[in-house]
């Protein structure tokens, strides 16, 4: 016969819970915080930079900032930057995907010199990630990692909510392959996007939820992307969204 808790044991878990989902939201209040300060306050959109997403992807230079867009700094501005947000953040950084110590204790950011560097949001519109591109004529997208540096911490793929405010009135959405194209969309069609980044479906279903979408729009740029994504708009259909492609 299974063993019944007891009203105490019960307590102790909920107790617990409750402290890893407290000790998680500070977690992701303070990466938010600390990419916050990194593209914000500490680093510009290069004019390059800014010309590539405004003829590419016809995302006007004027919202790029409100977006959160940036350029990477040369080697040596680097290290000024670093050394402010090592004083600002201190052990908080622990855990924030792209960021290490290095022998001397000093925070580093690991990320290559001059690449555009694009933030992926939450349903709240904090900061969950952030891609970099090293090379725009490529255009190939990585995320920024330190999982092989000491103190460092590797990086989840996150999904990407662009124009949140949008999508939550309407209640539909557009999913498409990746974070700039959400916006860019976004931008186009004056309606919300969800860049797939090719995340967890758990992570899709929690921000489709969080804004209430009863419908969601497939515009994807890649001709194999429906198959690629398959299980997600699976999960997504399961949930009671509609999901249907572009007109």
């Amino acid at each position: 016969m299974p063993s019944v808790k007891s009203s105490d044991a019960r307590s102790a878990e909920r107790k617990q819970y409750l402290a890893k989902k407290s000790q998680s939201h500070l977690a992701t209040l303070w990466r938010a915080a600390t990419y916050g300060c990194l593209l914000r306050d500490c680093l510009n959109l290069t004019e390059a930079h800014t010309n590539y997403i405004e003829c590419h992807w016809g995302v006007p230079a004027h919202l790029l900032v409100g977006l959160g867009y940036a350029s990477a700094p040369s080697p040596t501005a680097k290290l000024v930057i670093e050394h402010e947000i090592s004083k600002r953040f201190g052990s908080h950084l622990s855990g924030i995907p792209g960021l290490y110590r290095d022998a001397d204790d000093t925070w580093r950011i690991n990320i290559d010199a001059y690449s555009l560097l694009i933030p992926t949001r939450t349903a709240q519109g904090l900061i969950s990630g952030v891609q970099f591109c090293p090379n725009i004529e490529e255009g190939r997208l990585y995320w920024l990692t330190s999982k092989d540096k000491f103190d460092g911490s590797a990086s989840i793929a996150q999904p990407h909510i662009s124009y949140i405010e949008r999508a939550r009135r309407s209640g539909i959405v557009m999913l498409t392959d990746h974070t700039l194209l959400a916006d860019a969309l976004a931008n186009r069609f004056n309606v919300g996007a969800l860049g797939l980044n090719r995340c967890k479906a758990n992570l899709v279903l929690e921000i489709l939820c969080e804004l209430s979408i009863a419908r969601a729009v497939i515009a994807f740029e890649s001709p194999d992307a429906a198959h690629d994504y398959r299980y997600i708009l699976k999960a997504i259909e399961r949930s009671g969204i509609q999901v249907r492609a572009a007109e």
